[in-house]
């Protein structure tokens, strides 16, 4: 909502914006799901403790700074 309001303040063409916002939206979720294909297999069933501990250090990260 925030990246559609800004487009219309500025003097951007609207339509290359999006392109270009939905290419890059597609290929990060594309090396998401790359990168979870490979480290699922690889991390196996400490995947969950290994996602919770990044989110808990996110959390901290965000809280103190």
């Amino acid at each position: 909502m925030a990246a559609g309001f800004s487009l219309t303040l500025l003097d951007v063409n609207a339509t290359l914006a999006c392109l270009i916002i939905g290419i890059t939206t597609f290929a990060f979720s594309w090396a998401g799901v790359l990168m979870g294909k490979n480290s699922g297999t690889w991390l196996e069933s400490r995947a969950e403790i290994f996602g919770g501990t990044v989110l808990i250090l996110i959390g901290l990260k965000i809280l103190l700074y």
